[in-house]
Parts: C-alpha cells; structure tokens; sequence
C-alpha cells in the first residue's frame, strides 16, 4: 500500500508540466497543440527560435481551483488531453521566464525559467481519485518533501533550412538526519529534442524522463528501491495551408511513463508498479475570414490506460483504469477588437468511455466500473497590447454579469490568470 502510495507521488512529479504564457491559447479553447504561440516550446522546444528576446510571467488566482477540474485535468484522469498540465491550487504569482539571443549572423535563443509551482507530498498523496487505498498516518513523517521548485531551461539554433531546439528540466530535494543514517530524496530529470522543418510547415519532438528517489532508514538500510522507473513521449503537427482562408493541422501525440518501486529488505521480492501510456490524434483548423480575426477548431481521439500493480509472495494484484475520448471537440476565436484589445473565447468538449477494472481476491469475479460522460469547459479571455507589452487575461465572466465593484458591490475576481509578456526588440 505504502509502495503505491509513494508511485503515486512520483507520478505527479513526473507529470509533463506546461509553463509560460499559456492564457492565449487556453481562452481560444485549449489549443496549444495547433495554434502557433510562445507556449508551443513546452511541446515543441525547436519553435523557442521564433520567440527570441522575451520576459515572460504569470500570475494565477486560487479562486480558479476547481476539486472535478483538478480530478480530470492535473492528475492525468478522464480530461487528460496532450499539451496541459494545471496546477489550480497556486496563488500569486506562478512563474517567470527570459528568452536571450546570443547568436549573431545565426541565432542561437537560450530560455530560462523559473517556478513558484512545486510538488507538495501531501497534496498529492492526500487526492486520489481513482485507486481505492487508505492513507496510513504516519506516511506523511516518513516520506516528507522540502521545496522543490524546478528550474526549466531551453535552447535553440537554426540548422540548415531546419530549427532545432532542446528542454532540460530538474526537479530535485533530498534531506538526512543525524546522528544516523537516515536520509530521503527525490529526483527527476527530463530531456526533449524538438526539430521544425519543411519551411516551418512542421513540427516534431521526442523527450525521455528519469526518476530516482532515496529512502535509507536509520541504520542506512534502504526501505524501498526504484525498479525502472522512466518515460518517454513523441509528438508532432504539419500546417497544411488549403488556401488564404483555412489551414488544416494534423497531430499526434504519444506518452509512457512508468514507475517501479521494490523493497529494499533482504529476502524481500515485493515490489509494485504504475504504467500509463496515452495516444492522441486529431485534426486541427485555423479559418481566417477577415484580417485581424482568427478562428480555429479541433476534433480527434485520446486514448489513456492507467495499471498499477503490486507483486508479494507469489501472487499478483493488478487494477486498470481506461478513458477513450471519441471524439472530443476544441472551438476558439481571436479577433481584434480595437487597436490595444483583443477577444479570446473557446471550449472543449471530451466525450468519455471511461472504465475502471479492478482484481479479483481468488474465487471472486473481476469488478468492473464503467462511466460514459462528456466533459465540457468553456473560456472568456481578452489580450491587451502596447507597445511592445503584451497581457493576456483568463477573464471571469461575472464581469459581465455583476460589472465591476463600484457598479454592482460584487467581491469577484475580474481575472483568474493573467500571462504578461515583453518583447525585448
């Protein structure tokens, strides 16, 4: 129990996290996977060379923070879909990055990012939505995390009539006491290689992920071990221009990640895993019907598994999880208001077939839980522009309803997240 316990951690540490100025493509309906924006590094590192001498930063409200939401978008679940990784629960602000040109006759773009957002042991093993397991009481004591805010970093070249680019990302913390050998960490490393080509027509990346962890009780015995613990993803799109008006985008998208741990007691075979893997496909389109205005949709499938597994004296235990989403539907807009205003508005739709099977004891028949279900969300957003300034808001639509304060005496927000962006040229 305490083994799937701390994979359930290492997963949420695992988990591809998505940082930068994400609000645009999040009010036109989450469409970072076929939309062309500054957020695109964090699937496709080559695209960083478009975006050179930048300061990027966000701010989210706590008041975004939504229990269903964060059930099937954060951890993965019925509303996992390629390209975002929410963290709702933040406050303040979140994070902060700086694109620099350092090339000359060719560019050579380094990105630099840091977070507020970090990995909290107890938020995450105290939420689980799937697995049917308690929490012991003293789980907490024996494997407790220091701050582990990460750090992000990003770089990029043209080569030849192609763009390559590279994201290195480090999740780290460890802490021992003494006298004893008593000691505990957590480390993750990921690496994603990204390539553009065919004239900017597409794009294609492939990452891999490591994770490693210590657990040494006092006497320097190791409590548990990492037994493979790893991952990988492959990703890419192609913009195919029909005419002036629309422009087709196919993309696939394809995630594994799996966590073992065994004990570290002599004698001691038990050990247990958590594999997921998921596979999307879909169809975007960008449909531009007067200048200034940009329209675009998406439609496709995801497919996701989740199996965790536990191996002790000979016998097996396995429980799955599977979610299909077919289809699932994406609609958003950007259009120019004014001069300094623009209009930001989408939704998804995620049409489930979601089932839940769990292990037989001996002499009983497998259980199986099924749900079927669609998942909608809907956005408002507005991107304001100066000069070389640029903020985009993830706009409450109470505004609209209630007005603001001084009208209505309503204590809203007038925003929940806002993405500020400079450009240094």
């Amino acid at each position: 129990m305490k083994k799937l316990l701390i994979l359930t951690l290492a997963l949420s540490l695992m988990a591809t996290a998505s940082f930068a100025t994400y609000t645009r493509v999040l009010t036109m309906g989450d469409a970072n996977m076929f939309v062309p924006d500054e957020h695109n590094i964090w699937l496709f590192p080559s695209t960083i060379v478009d975006y050179p001498e930048l300061v990027l930063a966000e701010y989210w409200n706590a008041n975004l923070y939504d229990e269903d939401y964060y059930y099937s978008k954060a951890n993965g679940g019925p509303g996992f879909h390629p390209g975002m990784s929410f963290h709702p629960y933040m406050d303040g602000f979140t994070n902060m990055g700086m694109h620099l040109n350092l090339g000359s006759d060719n560019p050579f773009i380094v990105g630099l990012y840091f977070t507020e957002l970090e990995y909290d042991v107890e938020d995450y093993l105290s939420v689980d939505p799937y697995w049917d397991i308690e929490l012991p009481e003293d789980l907490l004591d024996d494997f407790d995390m220091l701050p582990n805010k990460r750090v992000d970093l990003f770089v990029g070249t043209n080569m030849g009539e192609n763009k390559f680019g590279a994201h290195l990302n480090l999740v780290s913390t460890s802490q021992a006491y003494e006298p004893g050998d008593e000691k505990e960490g957590i480390m993750a490393v990921g690496l994603d290689l990204g390539l553009t080509m065919m004239e900017n027509k597409m794009d294609i990346a492939a990452g891999f992920k490591m994770f490693s962890f210590t657990d040494k009780d006092e006497d320097g015995d190791e409590t548990y071990k990492n037994d493979g613990s790893m991952g990988f993803h492959l990703m890419g799109r192609y913009f195919n221009e029909m005419n002036e008006r629309i422009t087709l985008v196919p993309h696939g998208h394809l995630d594994y990640t799996k966590f073992g741990i065994k004990s570290g007691e002599e004698g001691d075979d038990s050990k247990a895993s958590i594999t997921d893997m998921m596979f999307a496909a879909g169809l975007g389109m960008h449909y531009k019907p007067a200048a200034g205005i940009l329209a675009v949709g998406d439609f496709g499938f995801i497919y996701s598994s989740e199996k965790a597994k536990e191996e002790s004296d000979g016998e097996t235990m396995e429980d799955k999880i599977s979610d299909i989403s077919v289809p699932y539907f994406k609609a958003g807009l950007d259009a120019v208001v004014f001069d300094w205003l623009d209009l930001r508005m989408g939704g998804t739709s995620y049409w489930h077939m979601w089932t839940y099977t769990e292990d037989a004891e001996e002499g009983e028949e497998e259980g199986k839980y099924k749900q079927n279900y669609v998942d909608t969300e809907f956005y408002l957003g507005a991107g304001f522009h100066w000069g070389n300034l640029f903020i985009d808001c993830y706009t409450n639509p109470q505004l609209l309803t209630d007005g603001f304060n001084f009208i209505s005496g309503q204590q809203s927000n007038m925003n929940w997240m806002v993405s500020m962006k400079y450009k240094m040229f």
